[in-house]
């Protein structure tokens, strides 16, 4: 299974107020926000992990494989050797990743979704 993760564009002076609310919500229900089937069981898609139990509600779904397009990579003490979770980072610089890694992305998903891993 894959599993992306999209950082959320908002106003620079809400993202204090909308982190705070994330937060408070990944408190009781450990589900990152507005997590989705884009391919049932295959491919999944959220808003930004913030916490590292909404990581483990992540892998406790069978998903095998993160992946997330944005300025900042998780913290890589996450992803630890022997956690049994593979993680992509595809930077984000002036709003856009370059075509060519853009390319290398949608490689690194279809064969995540091949090898019949579910993706985040």
């Amino acid at each position: 299974m894959v599993f992306l993760v999209q950082d959320d564009i908002k106003l620079q002076c809400h993202y204090q107020e909308i982190y705070s609310i994330r937060y408070l919500v990944s408190i009781f229900t450990k589900r990152p926000s507005r997590f989705g089937w884009l391919i049932k069981d295959k491919l999944a898609g959220s808003g930004r992990m913030i916490t590292n139990s909404q990581l483990a509600w992540v892998t406790n779904n069978g998903i095998k494989s993160v992946f997330t397009i944005r300025e900042y990579p998780l913290p890589q003490s996450w992803f630890s050797p022997g956690f049994g979770i593979d993680y992509k980072h595809l930077k984000v610089e002036n709003g856009a990743p370059p075509v060519d890694e853009l390319d290398d992305a949608v490689d690194y998903i279809e064969d995540d979704i091949k090898k019949t891993a579910k993706l985040y």
